[in-house]
């Protein structure tokens, strides 16, 4: 019945446009004006194809299974996101020290992340609904024109089948995409909504904390008294179990969905520990790195204790897999690294300066326990009285040993004595302003010191780390092998090495910068000084764009040449092209990167193209008047690179010039004599003048040697002794064939013309040379005579 009821409405429908296309005809006439008429014996295949679409698109659905899943996923996880959002409404944050503030957006950065990958996803099921449902009323579209443009007479009961079965399956798929939409759209809108919730949570934790920065100078009341009370030590354990059990917490549920990323960074670090195990027994075995490089040297002390080189390394990635940390989790990474930097420094620092890591570095394991008591806590204040005590005698040790130990460099040395002056200075002053109750000052300078010593050890060892692996990879035998190392290796290493040991100090530099809060003014202030833009009538531009510009450009120049030797010398090399091909598709590899970073500086640095006009018709004038002859040339460049008549280490003659051809460029080409002069001779003179080249197809010339014997001498004996000798020579060809001619009866001689053929152009007046000492060598041991050019002088007395 319900089959049937479908088919008369639709069948009613039908008859309505029918109808209505019999009674309007200018709506008729619009319609058949954009869309091209269908014969009616046509459709029943044009339906056949619809109905095709159709089920393609009806693949491309979601299935639904997949759409309950996603439904069921996502619902749980905003409802679980919901019930925290309205548990949070009710929390007072002043009930919070800074600690579990920081925690706590955290916590919320994680949520905030969830709904980021959920929407995300929706977004794409969203588009990929669109583009379907858009092809279901194109078809819908093409289908009800299709009815209107055939009149009733022509409608029988085939046709009208057709229409009513494409009608029909594209409802029914139209009715889905619509309902798989619904669906999205609400799961899309609640997770909008959430986000927007979230968004205010953590605005109202950051102001909170921004409170806490501000109020660094607030000041407390200290009972002296109560450093005696024991209450206040006997209530320590209860309160460091409970701070222990809320961050346990927090660190589960943090961890929950973080068991793939764990064990990855357990294989990765696993993995880089048996590298760096065979590392050094590759240096010890083979003797790599025995080289008078610094970098080098502190690298094979720290390889002493390998285990520990590579978790300092590798400890970098905790960070990548693991964002939005919680403090117990950051705290007891900083517990773990602290012992392989503390076995690495001892190998590499000055032992009076070992004392001072040792003491920051327990101060940074009992910190991270104390972090969990209370600021108000008897405890955490005495632990910042003793911590600010060890740190003034630490600054102060240092100070002794830098003054006995200077620098290389007098400026360095001052600046650092003064640095370490104004610590002390400041650690004496915060120490009178504690004990005045500057609580939060005094927590800060100590947490600032901490974080800084850690830090900047860590920097210290990875960059001797990164450093020491780039000159291990450049120093291995397959890498030095390599023709891209020989001609840009050193260059390359050096400049990397360079990089890094600029960048650490700058990374220093902001760590400290933002330990103080005083990181963002700082980005800030270098941010809008080098994005302000400059104008100059249309053109404008800004130092960012400049600085853009030229890197890009400087990187684009060295990425082609590095690709140019790369292509050339150590992969077409090893291919079976044709002689100078490598050559050419390396030459043009490079200057298509060098087209393609212009282009990208140039647009990405705000330059229109536009702008430039003026200039490039101002060169296409110049092109016409006094740049042809470069124009020339450029064009010549480019017909040798495609015709390719002069290839590489060809030898050529130019008029007066002759020697092998080193390299072809896009203007001129270099040309070494065998005079071992390079001649720089422009293209235009290789595409228009004339040009021999004696190894265009191949390597083989024929080179003669001429021979003189005195008369009287055997022509048949001479003529069998130098063929002999051209026959003992192992590098004259036997084929094609040479030859001994008996060519003149000269004046003082019967000369002789020897023909051979050689496949070694380079060597061939070697070859020459060696022939013509065997023919002298035989001929006097045969006993012909060589003559000398001989006259006859008749002299006529004079009879007076």
């Amino acid at each position: 019945m319900g089959v049937k009821k479908i088919s008369l409405s639709l069948i009613c429908y039908l008859s309505v446009i029918l109808a209505s296309a019999q009674m309007v005809s200018s709506e008729k006439a619009d319609t058949t004006a954009a869309f091209k008429p269908v014969d009616v014996i046509e459709i029943p295949s044009k339906s056949a194809d619809a109905t095709r679409d159709i089920n393609q698109i009806k693949r491309s659905l979601l299935k639904p299974e997949q759409l309950e899943k996603i439904k069921t996923g996502n619902s749980s996880t905003l409802n679980l996101i919901d019930s925290l959002i309205v548990q949070e409404k009710n929390i007072e944050l002043t009930l919070f020290n800074k600690r579990h503030l920081i925690n706590k957006r955290s916590v919320w950065n994680q949520r905030l992340q969830q709904l980021e990958t959920i929407q995300e996803r929706i977004s794409l099921h969203l588009k990929q609904n669109e583009d379907l449902a858009m092809k279901a009323e194109a078809i819908g579209d093409t289908w009800s024109k299709i009815g209107r443009s055939i009149s009733a007479e022509e409608t029988d009961s085939v046709v009208k089948a057709n229409i009513i079965e494409v009608v029909t399956k594209n409802d029914t798929l139209l009715n889905q995409l619509h309902q798989q939409r619904s669906i999205l759209l609400e799961i899309q809108d609640k997770t909008i909504s959430k986000s927007e919730q979230i968004t205010s949570i953590l605005e109202r934790i950051e102001n909170k904390l921004d409170q806490e920065r501000h109020n660094i100078f607030a000041r407390t009341k200290v009972d002296f008294s109560n450093l005696l009370n024991k209450n206040q030590y006997i209530s320590a354990q209860k309160v460091l179990q409970k701070s222990l059990m809320i961050e346990s917490r927090l660190l589960e549920d943090y961890m929950k969905d973080k068991h793939s990323e764990a064990l990855l960074f357990i294989v990765i670090l696993v993995s880089g520990m048996i590298l760096f195990r065979q590392t050094r027994k590759a240096i010890i075995r083979k003797g790599i790195l025995d080289i008078d490089s610094y970098y080098a040297q502190q690298f094979k002390l720290l390889l002493t204790a390998h285990y520990s080189t590579a978790f300092v390394l590798f400890i970098w990635l905790s960070a990548l897999l693991f964002p939005n940390q919680p403090l117990l989790f950051k705290d007891g990474i900083r517990i773990i690294i602290c012992i392989p930097l503390t076995i690495l420094l001892y190998r590499l620092i000055n032992k009076k300066l070992f004392s001072v890591i040792v003491i920051l570095f327990f101060l940074i394991f009992v910190q991270s326990i104390i972090n969990l008591f209370p600021p108000n806590h008897m405890a955490y204040r005495l632990y910042l009285l003793i911590a600010i005590l060890l740190e003034l005698f630490v600054m102060i040790r240092i100070k002794m040993v830098v003054k006995t130990n200077t620098f290389n460099s007098k400026l360095l040395s001052t600046l650092v004595n003064k640095f370490l002056i104004l610590a002390i200075g400041i650690i004496v002053m915060v120490i009178i302003l504690g004990l005045f109750g500057y609580i939060v000052l005094t927590e800060l300078v100590v947490n600032v010191v901490l974080a800084n010593a850690f830090s900047i050890s860590l920097l210290f060892v990875s960059m001797l780390i990164v450093n020491g692996l780039l000159e291990l990879l450049f120093s291995m035998e397959r890498v030095k092998h390599l023709k891209v190392v020989q001609h840009y290796g050193e260059g390359v290493k050096n400049r990397l090495i360079q990089f890094v040991s600029i960048a650490t100090p700058a990374l220093v530099l902001y760590i400290i910068l933002a330990s103080v809060g005083f990181d963002e003014p700082v980005i800030n202030a270098i941010k809008s000084s080098i994005t302000y833009q400059f104008k100059f009538g249309e053109i404008s531009f800004s130092i960012e764009d400049i600085i853009f510009l030229v890197l890009t450009l400087s990187l684009s120049i060295f990425l082609s040449n590095v690709v140019k030797v790369i292509l050339e010398e150590d992969v077409l090399s090893r291919t079976k092209l044709g002689k100078g091909l490598p050559h050419t598709i390396s030459l043009m590899a490079k200057y298509a990167i060098i087209t393609i970073g212009v282009t990208f500086a140039f647009s990405v640095a705000g330059f229109r193209m536009e702008n430039f006009a003026i200039l490039i018709g101002a060169f296409g004038v110049g092109i016409g008047f006094g740049l042809q002859n470069i124009f020339n040339n450029l064009v010549s460049g480019f017909i040798l690179l495609f015709e390719r008549p002069i290839k590489i280490d060809d030898v050529i003659e130019v008029g007066q010039l002759r020697g092998r051809v080193r390299s072809i460029g896009i203007r001129s080409s270099v040309v070494r004599t065998f005079d071992g002069a390079e001649v720089i001779v422009p293209n235009g003179q290789l595409i228009s003048n004339e040009v021999i080249n004696w190894t265009h197809s191949d390597q083989i010339r024929r080179y003669e040697v001429f021979v003189g014997v005195a008369y009287g001498s055997d022509v048949e004996k001479v003529r069998g002794i130098l063929e002999e000798q051209i026959k003992k020579h192992k590098d004259i060809l036997d084929f094609p064939e040479p030859d001994v001619l008996f060519i003149n009866m000269g004046d003082s001689s019967l000369d002789f013309r020897m023909l051979y053929w050689v496949s070694k152009v380079r060597q061939g007046i070697n070859i020459q040379s060696d022939i013509t000492q065997m023919v002298y060598d035989a001929l006097n041991k045969e006993g012909i005579s060589i003559p000398f050019p001989q006259r006859d002088i008749h002299i006529i007395k004079d009879k007076g």
